[in-house]
């Protein structure tokens, strides 16, 4: 193996990266609703925590069993600390979490970061082997870290992370265990068994990982003339086996729902009599949107790939065993996931493809040139951008902060017709919502006459359809969309000329996408009318 000392601004390089995956994991905040899947692993978790049980109720975590309990042990232990700061009161730390819930949301992100440093020392340790040259390793860490949709992903607590550092720490010990296999004096049964339990742990953590139980597959093809070995991993998947089949007892009935779901409502491949509005594309469709995608989201990593595979393939083991992965989740996606219709939609499917890349990448005999240090340059002027976005007030934050400074008086009642755009309610707000709706913190509020310093009513999408308006003077209305109507004026934007939907769950990530280097803020347009 080789090994060298890795000089102090290398290991400056790599604390930066570390340090950025935490910078931006407060987006949007108060927004709660901005970013998908993250209250699975908030909401789920103080429900169970207040009912004394570590088993969430049915439909509170679909998926994400294993995402959920880490979150729920980070929460839990986080929640017995900060019961310092409230004098170890309970109530008051409740009422606290119940008007802030962004608070707890903070927790999912820092866990995506602290998963992104263990990706990233996997993969550290990945390039004290194959790489030699420091300048290579930094320019692979590099394009890795900065790409947009890695970005993106790292800088949420969606269900993905998790899976994908499974999935890492999977290959890395399935390459060790190939790699010394003829070598007597290395325990390979020690890797065979952390390589088939990460897979077998990404699965059940989220199904699309499904692809990479292949390395069964590739280990039993490997070792078929070594029956000893070829038992040791029968044996360890069957143990492996087990052990995630406790995980998946917790949420049995969630992932049972969600493969029904995924092969009939999403995609009706067993029952073609399922009236369905989603439009779905056909296999060869979407593999042809998919290798669009995969341009559109990795093109430096493409270019890199193009530029070295011209050389001799440094490691064909690895090379080899990369390209599977690749061409196996490729086709697993195209052939499962045909919902996505346009190269924005369902981005986040991509986002394995950039680590599948860099495998592919450490395999190749990289010739390091001054076109490399452009490459590299053009990568972290994107992540130079993404960063700040992720890191400045949103359109939805601009907005709930004008409406408060500008609207906040008796006699007003503000229409939010936007999903996610959350403003702060009194009392007489939530006295609106449909019962449905009124869950803890609408409870709460009207209960403790909470934001009692708030004047304003507010209507949104989950109050009540009955006329509200007849009896207020100051009507406003908060939109996406423009309107024409004569008896709306105009009194406020937050809009970029046309340029809407950038923001984490939205259009991101493509790099041919310009408009990227035009916007201020993520989020939508947003249009604030009065009625006349």
């Amino acid at each position: 193996m080789f090994k060298e000392k890795l000089p102090s601004k290398y290991n400056i390089f790599l604390t930066i990266i570390g340090i950025s995956f935490f910078i931006g994991i407060w987006y949007a905040f108060p927004m709660l609703d901005v970013v998908a899947d993250e209250n699975y692993f908030t909401g789920s978790v103080l429900r169970s925590i207040q009912n004394h049980t570590i088993i969430p109720a049915m439909g509170d975590v679909p998926y994400g069993v294993i995402t959920y309990l880490v979150n729920y042990i980070l929460i839990a232990f986080s929640l017995i600390g900060f019961l310092l700061f409230f004098k170890f009161d309970v109530s008051a730390l409740k009422d606290y979490l119940i008007q802030s819930p962004e608070f707890i949301y903070i927790f999912p992100r820092l866990l995506s970061a602290m998963l992104g440093i263990v990706i990233l020392f996997t993969l550290n340790n990945f390039l004290k082997k194959e790489v030699e040259d420091i300048k290579s390793k930094i320019l692979l860490l590099t394009v890795t870290f900065t790409n947009m949709l890695t970005v993106f992903m790292l800088h949420t607590g969606k269900v993905w992370i998790l899976s994908m550092t499974f999935l890492t720490i999977s290959f890395y010990y399935l390459y060790k265990a190939i790699e010394y296999n003829q070598t007597p004096k290395y325990n390979i049964n020690k890797y065979i068994f952390i390589s088939i339990l990460c897979s077998l742990l990404a699965t059940i953590n989220f199904s699309l990982f499904g692809f990479s139980l292949i390395n069964i597959l590739i280990l039993l093809y490997l070792f078929r003339k070594n029956k000893q070995i070829q038992k040791s991993i029968i044996k360890y998947s069957f143990l492996a086996g087990l052990i995630t089949a406790i995980f998946a007892s917790l949420t049995f009935k969630d992932i049972t729902k969600l493969l029904v779901d995924v092969f009939t409502f999403m995609n009706p491949v067993l029952d073609k009599n399922i009236v369905d509005t989603r439009i779905n594309l056909s296999i060869p469709e979407e593999m042809w949107l998919n290798i669009k995608k995969i341009l559109a989201f990795f093109p430096i990593h493409i270019i890199l790939i193009l530029l070295s595979i011209k050389n001799k393939i440094k490691n064909k083991k690895l090379f080899i065993l990369s390209i599977i992965y690749f061409i196996v989740y490729f086709l697993f996606i195209s052939s499962i996931a045909t919902w996505p219709t346009k190269i924005e939609a369902f981005a986040r499917y991509m986002f394995p493809f950039g680590f599948l890349l860099t495998f592919i990448l450490m395999s190749l005999n990289i010739k390091f040139t001054k076109l490399h240090y452009t490459l590299g340059g053009i990568s972290i002027i994107y992540f130079i951008f993404a960063m700040t976005f992720i890191s400045i007030p949103t359109s939805y934050n601009l907005t709930r902060d004008w409406i408060i400074e500008n609207l906040n008086q008796d006699k007003t009642i503000v229409v939010n017709k936007i999903h996610g755009l959350e403003l702060p309610k009194n009392k007489d707000s939530y006295y609106t919502y449909q019962d449905y709706y009124c869950a803890t913190k609408c409870k709460n509020t009207i209960k403790n006459n909470i934001n009692n310093h708030i004047k304003y009513i507010t209507i949104d999408l989950h109050s009540k359809k009955e006329d509200y308006e007849s009896s207020y003077t100051n009507i406003y209305y908060i939109t996406k969309e423009k309107s024409t109507e004569s008896n709306l004026n105009l009194i406020k934007s937050f809009a970029e000329d046309g340029i809407d939907n950038f923001e984490l769950d939205g259009r991101m990530g493509n790099y041919f996408d310009l408009d990227f280097f035009r916007i201020k803020m993520f989020g939508p347009d947003i249009y604030i009318y009065k009625k006349i």
